[in-house]
């Protein structure tokens, strides 16, 4: 392929050249979390799902958690945690 060549993807015997690629292009799918650099890892924001529902959103720019939707804690046993709980 000839080095000024518009068409950047290049495919041989010996493997497939194609120039930069941008996370935007790649449909990955599922990627298992060994290939995952987690030293470098960043989030804006963190949903807790648990059984299909919503119940907690982390916000990393304000630093904030808020519960989603309504908690029933009636028969809640709790120990060995030093929270504070805000209620109303």
């Amino acid at each position: 392929m000839a080095t000024n060549s518009p068409k950047l993807t290049n495919i041989t015997s010996t493997g497939i050249y194609t120039g930069t690629i941008s996370a935007d292009q790649i449909n990955a799918g599922r990627i298992n979390a060994q290939y995952i650099d987690t030293e470098n890892l960043a989030i804006d924001a963190v949903i807790l799902r648990h059984r299909g529902r919503n119940h907690i959103r982390y916000s990393s720019s304000t630093g904030n958690s808020a519960p989603l939707g309504n908690w029933d804690f009636s028969g809640a046993n709790v120990s060995g945690l030093n929270v504070v709980a805000v209620f109303g």
